[in-house]
């Protein structure tokens, strides 16, 4: 066999095909697939949980191909093996401890993966077993629509994939980045695969570092704020001068009628939680309840904005907002703060550190914990800690609009 085959276009009458070939748009065309077991599989799902990578074999036939499942089983997705020889070349790569265990992270729990190849399913079938490769699905490719569709099919009379690792990302348009293209002997990209998750969750972990920071910070300011409005003198309501004043907090204005009940059914669409809260009776009903009930009450207020957007309406309900955002605060920091990355034992507080495979990952509930689970929180209190700093900088003077 000619292996120079899997390598994509680079001769000089292709240079200005080449030159775009990795850049190219692609969509991934279906959101469910089956596998060659007959299994289900869907892709826009697998790609909100995981980082989503496709690799595609050229042919069922094709000896190079294979050679890269072997290598990740090797990197990181199997403990049994941790030697592997190139068959081509007979080089030996043996696995360092310290990174097959930042590996085993990136591949096992970040990424998932799909196999792509033109079939038949017998044949990749016994690929799947031989590798072995067992974990993830095979999807056989037999009239190349899906290479079509992804622009990975050689030529239109041709009956062949380029190989390749591609990242579908999550979206309604499932969205294709290519990783790397193209596969020889001794050359098979998964070092550009494992740089590529390696950026992935250094980015999404030296985000965390700063908004665990920025979130600290921000508890601090609240302190600070809850303990001016403690000591200061004069009524209860709340004047301009605090930056969110209540005669212009952005709620739906509330019913002529002095009952909750009247709002509900005078209007087409229920009053939010904000406007039942701020109306004239259920002001005085809920001035005569418990401090603690009242903390649970702005507790269930759907986001911090909600929260901020009360806390003009009094001394006592600023105080409450205050607690509350520091209660939900320190909460989301407590998500997100023992999963980033640790040495010695202790947190890394500088966000360019963490780029370094030899930090401890802590695990939660015995299991490390994948990047996608991860983003999520911190994207969380990213979210929470921005719009407790703009009301802290003044930007919701004029009732939050600025923050909606």
């Amino acid at each position: 066999m000619d292996v120079s085959l899997c390598l994509p276009p680079s001769s000089s009458t292709m240079a200005g095909h080449f030159q775009t070939f990795t850049s190219t748009p692609r969509t991934f065309p279906k959101s469910v697939l089956r596998d060659i077991n007959g299994n289900q599989v869907d892709v826009a799902s697998l790609a909100e949980q995981y980082q989503l990578i496709v690799i595609t074999l050229k042919a069922s036939w094709c000896p190079v191909c294979p050679e890269l499942l072997k290598i990740l089983n090797v990197s990181g997705l199997r403990d049994d093996q941790d030697v592997y020889v190139d068959r081509f070349t007979h080089e030996t790569t043996r696995m360092n401890p310290d990174t097959k265990k930042f590996n085993r992270l990136l591949l096992r729990h970040d990424a998932y993966f799909l196999i792509i190849c033109p079939g038949p399913e017998s044949e990749l079938a016994r690929i799947q077993r031989s590798v072995p490769f067992l974990s993830y699905p095979f999807i056989c490719d037999t009239d190349l629509s899906l290479a079509s569709d992804i622009r990975l099919r050689m030529s239109s009379d041709s009956d062949e994939i380029w190989p390749a690792i591609l990242h579908i990302r999550p979206g309604g348009d499932l969205s294709v980045r290519a990783i790397w293209i193209g596969r020889v002997p001794g050359s098979y990209g998964q070092d550009a695969l494992i740089e590529d998750l390696s950026t992935e969750r250094f980015f999404v972990e030296s985000r965390g570092v700063n908004a665990v920071r920025d979130a600290k910070q921000a508890l601090h300011r609240l302190k600070r704020r809850a303990k001016k409005w403690e000591r200061r003198p004069g009524g209860d309501v709340i004047t301009h001068d605090m930056g969110l004043p209540h005669d212009t907090i952005p709620f739906s204005p509330p019913s002529t009628s002095t009952s909750t009940s009247a709002i509900a059914s005078t209007s087409s669409t229920p009053p939010s939680p904000t406007a039942i809260l701020t109306t004239p009776t259920t002001q005085t009903t809920i001035h005569s309840l418990p401090t603690e009930l009242l903390f649970q009450i702005l507790s269930c207020l759907p986001t911090a904005l909600d929260t901020i957007r009360v806390a003009g309406t009094s001394r006592a309900w600023y105080l409450l907002a205050c607690s509350v955002l520091s209660s939900q605060l320190r909460e989301l920091v407590a998500r997100v703060s023992p999963l980033l990355p640790k040495r010695d034992g202790n947190p890394v507080t500088v966000a360019q550190e963490v780029a370094n495979t030899s930090l401890e990952r802590p695990e939660e509930g015995g299991r490390p914990c994948g990047i996608r689970k991860l983003e999520a929180r911190v994207l969380k209190l990213d979210e929470t800690v921005g719009i407790v700093a703009k009301w802290d900088k003044g930007l919701g003077r004029r009732g939050g609009r600025e923050l909606g």
